[in-house]
C-alpha cells in the first residue's frame, strides 16, 4: 500500500472511528424549558372553526437536560401526545420524541420532530422521518408571553403552511 492510500484509509476510517465531540447546548434551551415548566389550561380551535380545549404539562427531568411534555385533548376530541425534549450531544438540536394516539383507538404512533427556531421563549419543532415519513409535513410552533403559551399546530399543503389548530393556555392553578 503506497502511503498516500495508507493516509486516506486511515484518514477515512479514522474519521468514522474518533469519537465526536458534543456541541454545546443552545443556551436558550434552559431557558426555554423554564419559561414552559408546569400545567396549562387551554382553549382554542381547529382551523374549521371547532372549538378544542386540552391540558399541557410540561416537567423538567435530567437536571433540567430533558423535558417531559404531555399533551392531552379535552373531551369531545381525542388526541393524546407524551414527548420527551432533549438537546442531542452529537448535534446540539433540540428534539422531540413523541407518541400520539386517540382514546377512541389503542396503541401508539411515534414521531420525531427537531426544532428549527428556539428562543427562551419560544420553540418550533418540524416532523421528521422516524419509522416512515409524516404523512404530511407538519410542525409545532409554542411561544410564551406574560405568562401565556399559545400553541399552533401546522400543515404543509402545496408548499404553503396552514393552521391546523391553535390553543391559547394559561397556568393552571
Amino acid at each position: 500500500m503506497s502511503i498516500n492510500a495508507g493516509i486516506l484509509v486511515s484518514a477515512l476510517f479514522g474519521a468514522v472511528a474518533a469519537p465526536s465531540v458534543p456541541k454545546p447546548v443552545n443556551a436558550d434551551v434552559p431557558l426555554l424549558f423554564k419559561s414552559l415548566e408546569g400545567r396549562w389550561s387551554c382553549a382554542g380551535a381547529f382551523a374549521n372553526g371547532k372549538p378544542l380545549a386540552a391540558d399541557l404539562e410540561f416537567a423538567p427531568d435530567a437536571d433540567g437536560q430533558r423535558l417531559h411534555y404531555r399533551h392531552a385533548d379535552r373531551p369531545p376530541t381525542n388526541y393524546v401526545q407524551n414527548s420527551v425534549w432533549g438537546v442531542d450531544k452529537e448535534s446540539g438540536t433540540l428534539v422531540s420524541l413523541a407518541w400520539i394516539a386517540t382514546r377512541a383507538q389503542p396503541g401508539v404512533t411515534p414521531a420525531f420532530y427537531v426544532a428549527s427556531d428556539v428562543s427562551p421563549t419560544s420553540v418550533t419543532f418540524v416532523h421528521r422521518a422516524l419509522l416512515k415519513p409524516p404523512w404530511a409535513p407538519n410542525r409545532f410552533r409554542y411561544s410564551v408571553a406574560d405568562n401565556a403559551l399559545q400553541m399552533t399546530w401546522e400543515v404543509q399543503k402545496q408548499g404553503v403552511w396552514q393552521m391546523g389548530d391553535h390553543l391559547g393556555c394559561m397556568r393552571a392553578r
